[in-house]
This record gives C-alpha cells, sequence and structure tokens, in this order.
C-alpha cells in the first residue's frame, strides 16, 4: 500500500516538473529580439547630378584651322589682280577660363564661361599678278602675326547617366569671341618692273567681335561628392580675325589683313565644385524599446 502511494507521489512529481520545462520552452521562444546598433554612416562618392549651382574652372589646348584670308587695300585701285592666298597656317591656342552654372534636375544643366586664348601664331603667303597702278608684274607677299582671343559662351548639357562615378555627356554653346591680331608684319617681293625688290609693312592691331559656337563631348568623374573633374573634346568656331591698318614703308596704299572662318579642335580639363548639399541620410531608428510579454 505504502509502494502505491510513493509511486503515486513521483508521478506527480515528474508531470509538475514537465509543465514548467514546457512552459519555460514556450516562453523562450517567444523572447523579444535584440536592440541592434545603428548602422555606421557610409558618405557615398558617386553621385548623380542633383539640382543647384556650381563653379567651374577649365583649361584646354586647341588646334586651331583657318585656310581664308582676305586683304583690303586703300585706295581700292592699288589691289593687285589675280591674287591668291595659299598656305594659311594658325598655331595652336593655350586657353583657360572660368564659369558658373545650375543644373536643373540630374540630367540637364545649363552654364556661362569666359576665357582667354593666346599663343596661336599666324602665317600666310600671297601670290599676287601685274597691276599698272603699282609698277609691278608679279610677286609674294609674307604674312605673319599673332592671334588671341576672348571668348563668352552660354552652354547646355545633357548627362547620360553614372556609372562607377563616370558620367558621359554632350552639348553645345553660342556666344561671342572678340578676336584680335598683334604683331603683323607683311614681307613683299616683287619682280621686274621697277621699284620692284623687297618691301615691307608693319600692321597696327586690330580687333573684330564675331559670333561664336560650340559643340562638346565628354565625361565626368566624381572625385568627392561635392567636386567633379571634367575631361571633354569642343569644337569651336570663333569668325574671323583682322589687323588695323598697315603702316607701309614707302607710303600708300595701305592695306587690311583679315583671316576668315577661325575654327578650333579643344581638348579640354576642368573642374567642377557643387554647391549642393549632398550630406549622407541619417542613421535608421529603430524606434522605443520593443514590447515584452508577461506570462
Amino acid at each position: 500500500m505504502r509502494s502505491s502511494k510513493t509511486l503515486a507521489i513521483a508521478g506527480a512529481a515528474i508531470a509538475g516538473l514537465a509543465m514548467v520545462s514546457a512552459k519555460s520552452a514556450v516562453a523562450g521562444d517567444l523572447a523579444p529580439p535584440p536592440i541592434l546598433p545603428p548602422a555606421p554612416v557610409v558618405e557615398t562618392l558617386c553621385c548623380t547630378n542633383e539640382a543647384g549651382w556650381y563653379l567651374r574652372g577649365d583649361i584646354s589646348v586647341g588646334a586651331n584651322v583657318s585656310d581664308k584670308h582676305s586683304l583690303r587695300t586703300t585706295p581700292a585701285s592699288a589691289t593687285a589682280s589675280g591674287v591668291v592666298g595659299y598656305n594659311d597656317d594658325l598655331g595652336a591656342s593655350v586657353a583657360g577660363g572660368v564659369g558658373v552654372g545650375y543644373a536643373v534636375n540630374s540630367w540637364l544643366r545649363f552654364d556661362g564661361t569666359v576665357e582667354y586664348r593666346g599663343g596661336s601664331k599666324l602665317s600666310s603667303v600671297d601670290y599676287y599678278g601685274p597691276n599698272a597702278a603699282n609698277g609691278f608684274t608679279t610677286g609674294k607677299d609674307f604674312y605673319s602675326g599673332n592671334v588671341s582671343s576672348v571668348v563668352g559662351l552660354v552652354n547646355g548639357y545633357v548627362d547620360l547617366g553614372t556609372w562607377y562615378c563616370l558620367t558621359p555627356y554632350i552639348g553645345g554653346g553660342v556666344g561671342v569671341a572678340y578676336n584680335r591680331i598683334d604683331g603683323f608684319t607683311d614681307i613683299g617681293y616683287s619682280v621686274p618692273v621697277p621699284p620692284g625688290g623687297t618691301a615691307g609693312a608693319y600692321y597696327k592691331g586690330g580687333t573684330s567681335t564675331n559670333f561664336a559656337w560650340a559643340l562638346m563631348a565628354g565625361v565626368s568623374y566624381d572625385v568627392t561628392s561635392n567636386l567633379k573633374l571634367d575631361l571633354g573634346y569642343r569644337y569651336l568656331n570663333l569668325g574671323k580675325a583682322q589687323t588695323g591698318s598697315s603702316v607701309p614703308q614707302f607710303g600708300p596704299p595701305t592695306y587690311v589683313y583679315t583671316q576668315k572662318d577661325i575654327q578650333s579642335h579643344d581638348v579640354r580639363l576642368g573642374m567642377r565644385w557643387i554647391f549642393a548639399d549632398k550630406s549622407a541620410p541619417p542613421p535608421p531608428s529603430y524606434g522605443s524599446a520593443p514590447i515584452v510579454r508577461k506570462y
């Protein structure tokens, strides 16, 4: 009898322990998730263009092209007949410029730029035929001078997307070119009618203001979220440039030389500083402490 009572007490104890273990297991399964620390803040260097203002600066080297020139004579009756200009050569230019711009959105932006171009050497030759008024029959004129320009453009660009911090773009611009020729000289040789021989003239410096236009393509690279480096190509049409009147060796006539249709193929390296706020977003918030269920 005593054995049966002992077995009943032992069975009740084992059942009680099982119920406590089961309740503890359920409570463990419903424990709240741990509170995670905030994610680290990492600044993104590669950013697409955003609306906002920017400053830019550029340097470039331009291969100039011009194969047309003319010579205006005063009085006109002294103009030699059969003049043929050839071998026009316009050396390379080095340019530096600054500008300010505004990005409308991630793909469209505009800026205004001003640049100075210098270092271009001009040389060309004329063949001419007889003219009784001048007392010569045939000859050559050799011209040389220096060409410089101040160019102001309003430009528009379309950015074509960003991959690996690189943003290709295309663009165009219109504006004004203020072209100048300095240090221009003319050395002529005529034969065989007197006076014949060699004559020369120095030309005063002269300027010409022209419509200018440009086409551009290139790629920019995000150095930081606000600084972009820019490498591009630009075709630039500068119009014409002309001298002042000549100061001849033996008196009248006088001349004005004009170099026409000046074009340049430029390789440009620049930078843009963007004022748009591109600070990193705030760290994520995990809300209040989790609710703990009580049993």
